[in-house]
């Protein structure tokens, strides 16, 4: 299967979290890593559409997994929205986190790369098994 957007594809592939913290410092950012697990989804909402599913299906979520937002903020770029969700009484899987989280509105791109890569067994130059990460501004309140 070839993605018709193959040069973002490679971008989340070959970018480990540690050349993107990189990157955020050198350009003058200073983040804070926010890691996913199988009790964490983190969600980045890219457009109105994604808040509006979020807002949609959040609901439902909670009603069968009991999921709780933790927080939110805006990304550094001031467009993007991350949202971080717990899952405190279920267990999931990588692959349940990707589906959940695309569910929920999050960057069907990103998330379908996370999927690939919990099937593949990691890929490219992803240095830790869970690919999920997010970059919170410090000093940014959630």
């Amino acid at each position: 299967m070839k993605p018709k957007d193959n040069n973002k594809l490679q971008t989340y592939i070959e970018h480990s979290i540690e050349q993107s913290l990189a990157a955020a410092h050198e350009a003058g950012w200073t983040v804070e890593p926010i890691y996913g697990d199988e009790h964490t989804l983190l969600l980045d909402l890219d457009t109105p559409e994604s808040e509006l599913l979020y807002a949609k299906n959040f609901n439902v979520a909670q009603r069968w997994i009991g999921l709780v937002e933790i927080a939110r903020w805006k990304s550094k770029s001031g467009v993007n929205t991350h949202v971080v969700v717990s899952a405190p009484t279920t267990a999931l899987s990588l692959r349940e986190r990707a589906a959940l989280q695309a569910f929920l509105g999050s960057d069907p791109t990103r998330e379908l790369c996370s999927w690939f890569q919990a099937r593949d067994g990691g890929v490219g130059k992803v240095l830790r098994e869970d690919p999920h990460v997010l970059f919170k501004p410090c000093g940014t309140k959630t």
